[in-house]
């Protein structure tokens, strides 16, 4: 339960639509709850950010768009555990990379192609690569 709260930051909606996808599948377990929701995969996009400040842009873009059409992780969680990774990063141009993610994220927002986006997201952030 603790999971699904953390994870819903409160929308009862949310919370009740994960709980019963979880359910289906019989325990309701941490780890059920985080492979319904994709939280498994967070460290996929640590590696997408890497792949992406290497200058490895086609490999970047394959690793998201596996994350988002394979298994299932949205734009806006894939904007989010992207944000996590700059912090937990340490990068040194951490107040660039997260203007640059918070641009696309009202792209997004605002209607724009998510996939789209993302790439563009993925090939600015090379930039602050090494």
């Amino acid at each position: 339960m603790n999971a699904i709260c953390d994870y819903t930051d409160g929308d009862l909606r949310h919370a009740i639509n994960i709980l019963q996808a979880a359910a289906s599948s019989g325990n309701v377990t941490e780890s059920v709850v985080k492979s319904v929701v994709g939280l498994t995969k967070t460290k996929d996009v640590q590696d997408v950010l890497k792949l992406a400040l290497d200058g490895k842009i086609s490999d970047a873009r394959d690793k998201m768009i596996e994350l988002i059409k394979v298994y299932g992780m949205s734009e806006s969680d894939f904007l989010k555990y992207i944000n996590q990774a700059v912090f937990n990063s340490k990068a040194n141009n951490l107040e660039g990379m997260l203007e640059t993610i918070a641009k696309y994220d009202y792209r997004i927002l605002v209607g724009a192609n998510p996939e789209i986006q993302l790439s563009a997201l993925l090939a600015e952030l090379t930039k602050f690569g090494k």
